[in-house]
């Protein structure tokens, strides 16, 4: 995959899913890579089901199991800097801030906007706020 399908597909499925992926461990909820009703965060989209298991939760990108699972993309420091990126959004921001984020990752590395921020930024000129 490209940088820009990358960011395509993350930031697409984090769009239309439109909620955080979370676990709860003891006592605590945490973002996870398979969260809670099938939904995953801006990493755990991109892992297959057949490579997915649980003692990958817990994980940061930079861990060969979750590269591994990933796949091979990661070896390029321009796309794991970049789901970084989308993991800092999903992880870290309200949902209601994610498409403003994702376009502002858009401006500054010049990607082209799927569907859907297309759609945000033509009908609401990307202000929602």
């Amino acid at each position: 995959m490209t940088e820009q399908e990358v960011f395509t597909e993350v930031t697409e499925f984090l769009l239309e899913q439109d909620a955080k992926s979370m676990r709860q461990i003891g006592d605590q909820e945490y973002t996870a890579y398979y969260g809670y009703n099938g939904r995953r965060c801006a990493i755990g989209c991109l892992i297959p089901d057949l490579h997915y298991h649980d003692s990958l939760e817990g994980k940061g990108l930079n861990t060969p199991d979750v590269q591994s699972a990933v796949g091979i993309m990661v070896d390029n420091p321009a796309i794991f800097s970049l789901l970084e990126e989308l993991r800092e959004v999903h992880d870290n921001l309200p949902v209601s801030e994610w498409p403003q984020a994702f376009m502002s990752i858009a401006v500054d590395h010049n990607y082209a906007m799927g569907y859907e921020l297309s759609f945000i930024s033509e009908h609401y000129g990307g202000q929602l706020w």
